[in-house]
């Protein structure tokens, strides 16, 4: 008959065995997210092989060429004759007429100045003291249609007369605002000039300070017609020459004298009679010249 034995265990205390219980769950759980990571890692890898196998196929199946099949009495298109085409310019690359640089708005803005000294005039029966402007830093050119805006017109014919002559315009006065307007000429006629709305300009060309008519001949080979002659448009010894579209007045050198135009030489007023672009007539307008210009 056989005997069972028992192999004594030792005792141990109930604490004990809840540590070690306790440490082997918590290696068995650590062991088992080793194994889970080692699967996602392993599924990933897999994965991304597939895809590019797949990528592989797909690019062999692009890249097979197919025969193009054509009829046998198939007619080609003739392609037109290729002609090279010159490239416009760019505004940038045209801003010399010459060897004078192209007139543009920029040469218009107001010639006011805050350092020019204080003069006196009689406002309300009383004598003030009038200050000039700040010029282009303080105020703008006219606005028309939320741009600086001058009459393009004044300045298509100062650029003709440069290509023409081949002599430099110089602008003695453009663009006014009220203040500066004022300050150059405090006479009753200048509180309408046009040079409040941007639609006159006084110059001369280098070269013909003393043959002013000269110019005026070159304007009139621009519209290739003889201008009309009137005083209406000044109140100089020397009627003006107009057209619908512009008005020309030649002022002595004892004439049209201002702040703007204290030089020695005649010179000429150019001033817009018309605008192509609205196709209306260019009339002074209060609210234009006194209230049309951005200030700072």
């Amino acid at each position: 008959m056989m005997s069972t034995f028992f192999i004594p265990l030792p005792f141990l205390p109930s604490h004990i065995l809840l540590d070690f219980f306790l440490q082997f769950l918590i290696d068995s759980l650590q062991m088992a997210k080793k194994i889970v990571l080692l699967f996602i890692l392993s599924t990933l890898v897999g994965c991304s092989g597939l895809e590019r196998s797949e990528q592989k196929k797909v690019r062999q199946q692009n890249l097979t060429v197919s025969p193009i099949e054509r009829q046998e009495d198939e007619v080609f298109f003739p392609f037109p004759e290729i002609k090279v085409q010159k490239r416009a310019s760019y505004p940038w690359e045209s801003k010399r007429i010459g060897a004078h640089l192209r007139i543009t708005k920029e040469f218009f803005r107001c010639r006011g100045n805050v350092l020019n000294p204080p003069i006196q005039l009689h406002k309300y029966k009383k004598l003030v003291y009038h200050l000039d402007c700040g010029g282009i830093e303080r105020h703008s050119l006219p606005i028309k249609d939320g741009r600086e805006f001058i009459y393009p017109i004044l300045i298509d014919l100062l650029n003709h007369i440069q290509e023409k002559t081949g002599r430099r315009v110089l602008i003695t006065c453009g663009h006014r605002c009220p203040a500066h307007n004022l300050y150059s000429d405090a006479s009753k006629g200048a509180r309408s000039s046009k040079h409040l709305i941007g639609g006159e300009v006084d110059f001369y060309v280098e070269g013909f300070e003393e043959n002013p008519t000269a110019i005026v001949e070159v304007l009139q080979e621009y519209y290739g017609a003889t201008f009309q002659r009137s005083n209406r448009f000044s109140n100089g010894a020397t009627p003006s020459w107009y057209n619908k579209e512009v008005a020309i007045t030649l002022y002595h050198s004892h004439e049209g004298r201002d702040f703007d135009n204290d030089h020695p030489y005649p010179y000429l007023s150019l001033q817009a009679l018309f605008d192509r672009e609205s196709r209306r007539a260019v009339r002074f307008n209060w609210h234009q010249a006194y209230n049309g210009y951005l200030k700072n």
